[in-house]
């Protein structure tokens, strides 16, 4: 939902409570004429007793104008705090992706946060299974990294965290990167992972 469908909803409840808060009177004078009548009384003690009866229904009203209000100021207050920890988060949210430059692989992070423990996979022609996992360890905002083991690959996948310790997955098809959080895209690989010293300079095609 976004913001201006939250500020429609609460605009509603706003005018929900202004007109309970008129009808609730109305109504305490409509029951006081069928139980005591239309008669115009000029005695003072009749309409005190008039007032004290009314005041139990602006009692009422004001009760309901105040439990509307705190709890659209608590909703607002609660939707500023989300959109606050987004901005927060994206501030130090890492996107790896995939890219092919000349015949050769490269994964950057284009995102503001550095990608920790990042690790990186392939699929190749038929394959079915993410092969070869690679550690990458981290790759801080802006950084490339290229990858020289592997040319011909199907799908690459990243997984790696942020500063926060959310995890993120990264999937490349034919130049396009799906990006998803929340999700280990390797978790299955995650026991085979090589050591990046271990792989670079070598081919794997």
């Amino acid at each position: 939902m976004n913001k201006n469908s939250k500020q429609y909803n609460y605009s509603y409840w706003l005018v929900g409570a202004a007109v309970i808060a008129i009808l609730i009177p109305i109504i305490a004078v409509i029951i006081y004429r069928f139980q005591f009548g239309t008669h115009k009384s000029e005695k003072t003690e009749v309409w005190g007793q008039f007032g004290d009866f009314l005041n139990v229904f602006i009692s009422i009203a004001n009760l309901v104008i105040f439990g509307v209000l705190t709890f659209v100021i608590h909703k607002s207050e609660r939707h500023r705090d989300t959109e606050k920890d987004i901005l927060e988060s994206a501030k130090t949210r890492p996107i790896l992706i995939f890219k092919d430059i000349g015949g050769k692989w490269i994964c950057k992070n284009v995102g503001e946060g550095t990608a920790i423990n990042a690790m990186i996979a392939y699929k190749g022609g038929t394959s079915v299974n993410w092969e070869n996992p690679v550690k990458v360890y981290s790759l801080m905002s802006g950084e490339p990294f290229e990858i020289d083991w592997r040319i011909s690959v199907y799908q690459w996948r990243a997984k790696y965290y942020d500063v926060h310790g959310n995890v993120y997955t990264s999937t490349c098809t034919s130049d396009e990167t799906l990006f998803e959080f929340d999700i280990n895209g390797l978790y299955e690989v995650e026991g085979e992972a090589l050591r990046l010293e271990d792989v670079k300079g070598k081919s794997y095609d």
